[in-house]
């Protein structure tokens, strides 16, 4: 039986690993599987990116917002609860490798249904009137695809536009970069619709129509899969080690009117660091010694430069990485 599952998490980290669940174990060769879900506010970055390039990781860090690395490609992306994320998991074809189109087609047809005609552009995005409303990547696995996305529907802008696509000015690394394109919300041409009618609309046409070549029927997680995915998957999607750890070594040249700083970082911690002086108050040398071997996260950033006073210490880290 081919199942569609609208999952009751909004625990980002729980709705990766059960993607990764059925991917990577659970799902047979010659079964396909939909999974709906919406997650609370967080960022979810490629499995190949750089998230200290994709990211204002530390204004994300502020706003207490998790980032996760996902097991497929692609770029950066913002989840909010008013975002809908799809998943379908088929077995492989290579007709359907990077087929975007054929896994949007429930989407497209929804939304068609709805008045509003779509179009895929740069590969594998969906446009409504000239603005991306839907970013897809795709994992490829030996016997398994799995292709998923995000729907916006009424999700905030402001952090799209804020913690996304940050500068990298200095920045020496070679990962795949997100897309940048300009976005708009359906609520925004629908306002009336609800954001449950609208999930459980778009539920209705994977359930009632599925994709071209499979049915789905609706169905919920089973016990024993509920303890796996807690027990196997949910710790490595929660892990520093998976999420930031697993990145490329790469280097950061920053510049003000006080200082040239020169660093590398190597498995998200900084493993040399100098500083020239220009016009600084500031112990340099200290603060060097501070931050080299520490983990590029803000928590950790912040204690090793407590002797500066927590306002100031935070201050000195924008200027230096963001």
């Amino acid at each position: 039986m081919n199942r569609a599952i609208f999952l009751n998490s909004k625990d980002t980290a729980r709705n990766l690993a059960t993607e990764a669940y059925f991917y990577e174990e659970a799902l047979g060769s010659d079964e396909a599987l939909a999974l709906l879900y919406v997650d609370s506010p967080s960022l979810v970055f490629g499995r190949s990116q750089n998230p200290y390039r994709e990211l204002d990781w530390l204004a994300a860090a502020e706003r207490q917002i998790p980032m996760y690395r996902r097991i497929s490609g692609g770029g950066a992306v913002y989840h909010d609860l008013g975002n809908l994320n799809y998943c379908f998991i088929v077995p492989r074809n290579p007709e359907l490798v990077l087929n975007y189109a054929y896994f949007l087609e429930p989407l497209s047809n929804y939304l068609e249904k709805l008045g509003l005609q779509t179009e895929i552009l740069r590969k594998s995005n969906l446009y409504l009137r000239g603005k991306k409303i839907s970013g897809n990547a795709m994992a490829l696995g030996r016997d398994k695809i799995l292709a998923h996305g995000t729907v916006l529907f009424n999700s905030e802008i402001e952090p799209i536009e804020a913690l996304l696509h940050r500068t990298t000015e200095g920045l020496s690394v070679t990962t795949v970069a997100s897309d940048i394109a300009e976005v708009q919300t359906i609520s925004e041409l629908l306002p009336e619709l609800s954001f449950s009618d609208f999930c459980s609309g778009l539920g209705a046409e994977i359930i009632g129509n599925g994709l071209r070549d499979y049915d789905f029927t609706a169905s919920g997680l089973w016990p024993e899969e509920e303890l796996a995915i807690e027990r196997d998957y949910v710790p490595r999607f929660k892990s520093f080690e998976w999420n930031f750890k697993r990145g490329p070594e790469f280097s950061l040249k920053r510049e003000n009117a006080s200082w040239l700083a020169q660093l590398k970082v190597k498995g998200a911690e900084i493993i040399e660091i100098s500083f020239e002086p220009v016009a600084c108050d500031l112990d340099l040398g200290r603060i060097a010694q501070a931050l080299e071997g520490r983990r590029l996260e803000r928590a950790e950033l912040l204690a090793a430069l407590s002797f500066l006073g927590d306002a100031r210490a935070a201050d000195f880290l924008k200027e230096l990485f963001a």
